[in-house]
């Protein structure tokens, strides 16, 4: 139970960062906090430590202000302490601070000096003119186009210089870090991120050796007057490889550097630095010098390794911006760890030069994990928390390599306290998930495909599935010709995790708009997505077609995904005319998902239209136009492409196609 105090802790952001925060406020002084988020998900959904509300337009500064005036409203008799846990939330308070209302405190500097901190390039010049040491760096404009050299060799490091305009041009490959093993490679990532529309320059860096354990994090604390109060170094020893996720931290150690310490401490007094501020290190072998990577103007996601080691970062906010303590300088010595995977993960990736100092401090009770909080332990959470350290293990056996010297791992498991598994996994027995409810008729539909297309005499010759019809994701079309495209991502990527942490070794989706994320969510996860629509393309080169004509939903036919994949395999997809597309959204919409068989005569008219076209085919793009072959008799010269889906669904799972 929450005890009264005299201030309310108002985040923004929906992710590990936010919980950390949101938990040390909560272990230091039983509060909870209020979160602002863009999506109702995991981790800050579903506890009971945080009043968690969604606001897709989180990040409009208008909507921004509007949130945190009405709960500055909300909690009128109180302080509140507005913090930002991600790069556009923070800028939104540097910028915006002096309009909040009188009882908000917001711990920034001001949003210029922000702005040319988080810049990696104002910073890299801000590090040379303090002596800070950093990669070699060459700032890259699009402009140049391949014309430039570099001052070294491979491989090359490519990062943005403005994160948060890369992260709103987002394409197909982009990644938070590109690391290129030659020239060409860079060339290639380049052209990406500039055809994307990224405005600003790109930074290219030589590639320092080592592997994660070369790496290091400080988070510090600078209080109202711009002095350094806390300084909290971390040693990384293991680190995400997924795309999106490179260089997050999955493992920490605390340590004590007190020369490093004390040039960064120079560098942030000399800013006249106020809050929060967390830095990106590596340690370079070959000069035996840290260098230095960015500055994030907040905790960073990996903050609780600093509460875990014994030095609340709620505490700290609390004495000195609302309780007004002369707070002492620490630079912390203890020894903790701090993991964000599961002890399995942790044992398995880093190197077995580690794992008695591991193992020490998991017995001394030293050993901390940002979501295992027994305080928020309810059934919805922690069966959440189960599911993201199987997620964990899947990501990490995909993106990670076990090191040469990291083999004996299990050995090291066996001497923790823990309910990892024990010895291989064996082989899995073929199952197909189907990824269904979009609609749900589709869904019966497909998978009375593939019943009909099994060679099978009795129940048991018949392939496992598990179907989920999640009827709750949200409109395919609309939300891709509204931009509103991640609650659909985030629902899509669940229930593809769930479907394999339930055992599934093959995943079909029965809905061709939704397609539309599936290369995206395969880098996610670690089995198979069947991919309907490519199937479909290579199944039409197979049979000899040239130029098929595509019916399909508004949203496939915009985003081009059939003409695509088409033109990857040499065909000319044909969309129709805009009076027929009208006529295929109509049955689409107004009759099959209304539960209607079609109207024949609408079909008619666009079959017609599609004999003048010059098509050899015409490919069924739209599961709900496979419903309607399912009613009406069509001719060959149809291609259903949730039929080339079931069809494949029925090989991958080991099953004898029937002959029809």
């Amino acid at each position: 139970m929450s005890r009264t105090v005299s201030f309310q802790p108002l985040l923004f952001g929906g992710d590990i960062n936010v919980y950390s925060v949101a938990r040390a406020f909560h272990e230091a002084y039983g509060v909870k906090s209020v979160a602002f988020g863009k999506f109702h998900t995991f981790p800050c959904a579903f506890s009971s430590i945080i009043d968690y509300r969604t606001c897709p337009d989180n990040e409009d500064p208008a909507v921004f202000l509007s949130n945190v005036e009405k709960v500055a409203l909300e909690f009128s008799h109180k302080t509140v302490i507005v913090l930002g846990c991600g790069d556009s939330y923070v800028q939104l308070c540097a910028h915006l601070k002096d309009q909040f209302p009188r009882n908000v405190v917001a711990p920034y500097i001001d949003g210029a000096l922000l702005d040319r901190l988080i810049n990696k390039e104002h910073f890299y010049e801000l590090c040379d003119q303090h002596g800070i040491d950093h990669p070699a760096t060459f700032i890259y404009d699009g402009s140049m186009g391949h014309d430039f050299t570099l001052p070294f060799g491979p491989p090359y490091v490519a990062k943005p210089a403005d994160s948060v305009a890369y992260w709103e041009h987002e394409f197909e490959g982009v990644k938070k870090v590109f690391i290129c093993q030659t020239w060409e490679e860079l060339l290639h990532a380049l052209d990406l991120v500039y055809a994307s529309g990224y405005p600003d320059h790109m930074v290219i860096q030589e590639f320092i050796p080592g592997d994660d354990t070369y790496m290091r994090v400080m988070t510090n604390y600078s209080d109202r007057s711009g002095q350094v109060k806390l300084m909290c170094l971390g040693h990384v020893l293991l680190e995400e490889h997924s795309p999106h996720g490179i260089g997050n931290h999955a493992v920490i150690i605390t340590e004590y550097d007190e020369a490093l310490s004390l040039k960064i401490k120079q560098l942030l007094e000399e800013l006249h630095y106020t809050g929060f501020s967390n830095f990106d290190i590596k340690y370079d072998s070959r000069d035996g010098k840290y260098k230095l990577f960015e500055i994030n103007c907040r905790q960073g996601r990996s903050n609780y390794y600093v509460t875990g080691a014994g030095y609340n970062i709620a505490k700290l906010l609390v004495e000195d911006r609302i309780e007004h303590r002369e707070l002492p300088f620490v630079i912390t010595k203890n020894h903790a760890l701090w993991r964000m995977v599961p002890k399995k993960v942790a044992f398995k990736f880093i190197p077995k030069a580690y794992h008695p100092q591991m193992k020490a401090l998991i017995r001394a009770g030293a050993s901390t994990h940002s979501l295992e909080y027994h305080r928020d332990y309810t059934p919805a959470r922690i069966w959440r928390v189960w599911k993201t350290h199987i997620g964990n293990m899947v990501r990490f056996d995909r993106h990670n390599k076990v090191p040469e010297n990291g083999a004996d791992w299990r050995e090291a498991m066996s001497t923790v306290k823990t309910r990892g598994a024990k010895g291989a996994r064996e082989p899995r027995e073929p199952k197909l998930g189907v990824l269904g409810g979009m609609g749900p008729q589709a869904t019966q539909v497909f998978y009375q495909y593939v019943l009909d297309r099994t060679e099978a005499s009795c129940d048991q010759e018949h392939l496992p599935a598990l179907i989920l019809s999640d009827t709750g994701v949200p409109d395919r079309t609309a939300s891709i010709l509204t931009g509103n495209t991640e609650p659909m991502y985030q629902r899509l990527l669940a229930d593809a995790r769930l479907l394999e942490e339930c055992g599934c070794t093959v995943i079909a989706i029965p809905c061709n708009t939704s397609h539309y994320f599936v290369d995206r969510i395969q880098q996610e996860i670690g089995i198979p997505i069947l991919h309907m629509i490519r199937e479909t393309a290579r199944t039409l080169v197979a049979q000899g077609k040239r130029r098929p004509a595509i019916l399909a939903t508004d949203g496939t036919i915009r985003t081009g995904l059939y003409q695509k994949e088409c033109a990857a395999f040499g065909l000319e997809a044909a969309p129709p005319e805009p009076a027929v597309q009208r006529l295929v959204m109509s049955i689409i919409y107004e009759e099959i998902k209304r539960g209607e068989r079609g109207s024949r005569e609408k079909f008619a008219q666009i079959d017609r239209a599609l004999a003048s076209m010059g098509c050899d085919c015409a490919i069924l793009g739209c599961t709900e136009l496979s419903v309607f072959r399912s009613y009406h008799s069509l001719p060959p010269f149809y291609v259903d492409a949730m039929e080339v889906l079931a069809e494949l669904a029925v090989v991958r799972c080991g099953k004898q196609l029937r002959t029809i």
